[in-house]
């Protein structure tokens, strides 16, 4: 059952992330009533959870209409942001999402040598208004994606950092995201989920050790990425089966719920996660909808509500050992 939806509103973006796998031969921006039109498509098909992301979505113009249209139909919307145009665009859209990140890669040094210069001042100016204009709503979070190997950012220095800025703002919690595809080494995985313990913080295990195990296996498939979620396209087409390893992609011209049950649709659903390409991902957008879609299934509980429900009670704890546990600089790591 579809249940959420990367809704790509640009291909346009000011960063240059060395991680970033949303690279378009044609950037361009969606068109306001196509946007408008597949909101209110994706309501009418169920979907719960809508991800408003791009490129830089804050590039979207009427990207406040568009949260305002998800909320008005009962959708989860989540915006995730990073870059210059935070502290432009920010007093106006920060109030509106159910769920507003941040992404952050390190200390200022590393991150604005990975993004663009001045890029982590921006996201202080974030957190600054989210503070301000989501009194008694669920805080902004800070996404840390983690880069392995030589060059990358799994070191204390890193860590200190990132959680000292999620200090500063009241409950805000930081989300380790494991780059996709990564091959951590042991020592980094140990870093790693010694950092995951500490208060404030959150890191599945489960992750790494997916990743661990190579990813998504085309002979035995875990992703489930086409029956889950809808990529829709900048240009309004639903892309299939997933927006990173398209095969085809269905205009949406004629309405979200004729490409749903188009024939190209019906097949992707038969090939999903088995594809050559498929091998070895492990893109969480997919993967993570694909694990609670499946123990929903075992549970028979409704995968947006069981994922909503897991993440509030998770996010409530982690807040309120934070506040009773273990205060970082006197944390060590793992003998």
């Amino acid at each position: 059952m579809l249940h959420s939806c990367q809704l790509y509103l640009t291909t346009l973006c000011d960063a240059s992330c060395e991680m970033c796998l949303v690279k378009s031969p044609k950037p361009g921006t969606a068109n306001h009533d196509a946007v408008m039109r597949n909101v209110q498509g994706l309501a009418r098909a169920g979907v719960r959870y809508v991800d408003l992301t791009g490129g830089n979505p804050l590039m979207f113009e009427g990207l406040p209409e568009a949260i305002r249209l998800a909320n008005q139909f009962g959708m989860i919307s989540s915006l995730t942001v990073s870059g210059p145009l935070i502290s432009r665009r920010g007093e106006d859209i920060f109030g509106l999402p159910s769920q507003l990140q941040f992404s952050i890669d390190g200390t200022p040094a590393f991150h604005d040598a990975n993004r663009g210069a001045g890029f982590y001042q921006h996201i202080v100016n974030g957190l600054e208004m989210a503070a301000t204009l989501r009194p008694g709503r669920k805080p902004a979070k800070l996404i840390f994606t983690t880069l392995p190997g030589h060059g990358g950012n799994i070191n204390i220095e890193t860590f200190r950092s990132v959680l000292a800025l999620a200090r500063r703002f009241p409950n805000t919690l930081v989300s380790v995201n494991p780059v996709f595809g990564g091959q951590y080494s042991p020592e980094e995985e140990r870093l790693l989920r010694w950092f995951g313990r500490q208060a404030y913080v959150q890191m599945s295990r489960g992750k790494l050790r997916f990743l661990r195990q190579g990813g998504n296996n085309a002979k035995n498939p875990f992703c489930r990425a086409t029956s889950t979620s809808a990529a829709i396209t900048a240009d309004s087409k639903l892309r299939l089966p997933c927006y990173h390893r398209a095969q085809c992609e269905v205009p949406l011209e004629e309405g979200l719920a004729n490409a749903l049950a188009s024939p190209e649709r019906r097949e992707a659903l038969k090939y999903q996660g088995r594809l050559p390409c498929c091998e070895g991902c492990s893109i969480w957008c997919y993967m993570m909808p694909s694990i609670a879609s499946l123990h929903a299934l075992r549970f028979a509980f409704p995968y947006q509500q069981m994922m909503v429900a897991g993440q509030g009670i998770r996010d409530s704890l982690l807040r309120f050992c934070g506040q009773y546990w273990g205060s970082f600089p006197n944390c060590h790591p793992m003998k």
